[in-house]
């Protein structure tokens, strides 16, 4: 059996290098349920030492806006950064395009989750219309280049996990 010690610094919910992972989203055409309401909400698991770490959920909608793909940070712009909880688990609204009366949420293709520190701006700095919040998929690239410790990527129109 494996025994813990105790000391000042907590244990997480392993060592080495932290992994992140989708364990079940929504499926395509899921629209906003409401605030609190886990049917519209992206469900994973981080396992490592996950100390200090946040996740960050995007959501890719094509023809978003000007014809544009658009990678978009869930929940919301001032709210970049998802918590994990004590036992390694997350959760992430990924529809609340309630306020916005021109969201698209629901027709999003792809989601990525990606582990970061906490309190990092996992936002594009590059990004010239905050008021869109929307980056293009090599703006976002460019953004979390170097900036990430794991990231997963489901596509929803075909049910694939990419690595």
């Amino acid at each position: 059996p494996l025994a813990l010690t105790l000391s000042s610094n907590p244990v997480y919910a392993g060592c080495g290098d932290p992994q992140i992972f989708i364990d079940s989203y929504p499926p395509i055409g899921t629209v906003d349920s409401g605030p609190n309401n886990p049917n519209d909400d992206v469900f994973g698991h981080v396992t490592g030492n996950y100390e200090n770490l946040a996740v960050a959920c995007y959501i890719k909608v094509p023809n978003s806006r000007d014809g544009k793909e658009c990678w978009w940070v869930k929940p919301f712009y001032n709210q970049p950064e998802t918590p994990i909880d004590a036992n390694g688990n997350y959760s992430c609204d990924i529809a609340t395009d309630r306020y916005d009366p021109n969201g698209e949420d629901e027709f999003a293709t792809d989601i990525r989750t990606y582990l970061i520190d906490k309190n990092s701006n996992p936002w594009p700095a590059s990004q010239k219309e905050p008021s869109w919040y929307c980056a293009e998929t090599s703006h976002l690239d460019n953004a979390m280049s170097g900036k990430y410790y794991d990231m997963k990527e489901v596509d929803r129109t075909s049910n694939s996990c990419g690595q």
